[in-house]
């Protein structure tokens, strides 16, 4: 049975998509192609600073060709060849589902798996060869053969789920929510085969969950919250024990992206008016202990991230939906310290994953199929 969380999500993103084109080609910026001011997304800010060593300049962004029209949100790669993406159509007249399977670096993609009545939001893998996608009604998929054939294995009927990761090959973790908006974790010791679900009570009221990252073989992090308070759980003995730490009043957390004991939080207030949305960026460098707000120039809503060594990246939306410019990227090359916005040629509604697939090379999806690769230079 669909959610009702579902319909109003299929809602709110069919009136958006209906003014979206995907018809933009990769491009390289130029070296001035960087807008640093007052975060209204328009190119006439007075800069902020020098941008002339912000590594800006050396970005090369290139659409990849997934060969289809579905859209995108979660992409996932073992290594620099092998990588999956994973998404569908979130509709409230008819819901598919698709994953596609790259072996070369994501130059091209082959259909994996393709169904009806749900869609995935998240894939990733536990051994090299063994893989898990989440969906949207409830149930998991599994792959034992590297995405060649999928099983479905239910969770539990009229639950939303919205990511999976694996600390090894036994041991996981699942983090979703259910219609009503309170947070649901499961925990697995057999691989993926069965699922318990776990902290039933307090934390998890009015607490959808959205991300899981690991900071050791013991300590997990799960981002979520309402819209109107971003939370974070912790664990420090593997998934037993979760103590809630309040990041923000008037956001949601929606990605949580760990590096050993630092690292960074994405969040947004879920509206979609220049008066009202706000987005915001945390960082944390005592394991998410504590969370400090980072002032980027920018409030826009911001959705996913990823970072990798001094290169950050974050992935959110313009304001108030306006498709007239490229869908908002901003990245840091000093480790967090400063963010520029990044423009480019790609117009869209959404993104909705982002992920380093190497040092150098970061893929981002989103809606209607677009897959683009940026690669950073020396």
């Amino acid at each position: 049975m669909a959610l009702r969380k579902h319909f109003i999500f299929a809602l709110i993103l069919c009136f958006c998509f209906a003014a979206c084109s995907s018809d933009d080609d990769g491009v390289k910026p130029a070296d001035d192609q960087v807008d640093q001011g007052d975060g209204d997304n328009n190119d006439d800010d007075d800069d902020n600073g020098d941008d002339s060593n912000d590594g800006t300049s050396g970005l090369t962004f290139t659409k990849l060709t997934t060969g289809t029209d579905l859209s995108f949100f979660s992409i996932h790669f073992i290594d620099e060849q092998s990588g999956f993406l994973a998404g569908g159509t979130p509709s409230v007249s008819v819901e598919k589902a698709i994953i596609l399977k790259s072996t070369d670096g994501g130059a091209s993609w082959a259909e994996a798996y393709s169904n009806t009545g749900f869609y995935i939001t998240d894939v990733t893998s536990s051994t090299d060869n063994i893989l898990f996608a989440t969906t949207s009604d409830g149930a998991i998929l599994k792959s034992e053969n590297t995405g060649d054939t999928w099983e479905r294995i239910d969770i539990e009927p009229g639950i939303y789920l919205a990511d999976i990761r694996f600390l090894d090959a036994e041991t996981g973790f699942l983090a979703g929510s259910t219609s009503g908006g309170n947070g649901k974790l499961f925990t697995t010791s057999d691989g993926g085969e069965s699922w318990e679900s776990i902290i039933n009570t307090t934390p998890l009221e009015n607490n959808a969950l959205h991300e899981i990252a690991f900071l050791g073989n013991n300590t997990i992090l799960a981002s979520g919250g309402a819209w109107a308070k971003g939370v974070v759980l912790k664990s420090t003995n593997k998934g037993v024990d979760w103590t809630p730490i309040d990041v923000a009043e008037g956001v949601k957390i929606m990605d949580i992206s760990m590096e050993g004991n630092s690292g960074f939080a994405v969040g947004d207030n879920g509206q979609y008016s220049t008066a009202t949305e706000k987005g915001m960026l945390f960082k944390t460098a005592d394991g998410g202990e504590t969370w400090e707000n980072v002032d980027t120039g920018y409030d826009n809503r911001l959705r996913e991230l990823a970072i990798r060594g001094d290169v950050g990246i974050v992935a959110g939306y313009n304001k108030s939906n306006n498709l007239s410019n490229p869908e908002f990227i901003m990245m840091s090359f000093d480790g967090g310290e400063k963010w520029s916005r990044i423009n480019h040629d790609f117009g869209l509604n959404s993104w909705g994953d982002v992920q380093f697939i190497s040092d150098n090379k970061i893929i981002l999806v989103g809606y209607e199929g677009l897959a683009v690769m940026i690669e950073v230079g020396e």
